[in-house]
């Protein structure tokens, strides 16, 4: 189950680091740590465009593969 269209662009819009819950297209499902950049689409899919913490790279995330997310502030009161 992924998380709506509203959420999806709470964490797209976010200039904050986000926690994401992630299944990749293996199906291994992923804690990721990201700095969103921007929404985009391409072949009929949504994606999130972010730098990704946990593999120090740029990545993109398909909208439809993302089930929960948080932001980093809250945890254990500043920013991971």
């Amino acid at each position: 189950m992924s998380i709506s269209w509203e959420s999806f662009e709470k964490i797209a819009n976010s200039s904050y680091k986000v926690k994401i819950w992630y299944t990749d297209k293996n199906g291994d499902k992923t804690i990721r740590i990201v700095s969103p950049i921007k929404a985009l689409e391409f072949n009929y899919n949504d994606y999130l465009e972010a730098y990704c913490h946990t593999r120090e790279a740029d990545r993109k995330f398909i909208f439809s593969s993302i089930s929960s997310f948080g932001d980093t502030v809250h945890w254990l009161g500043s920013e991971v």
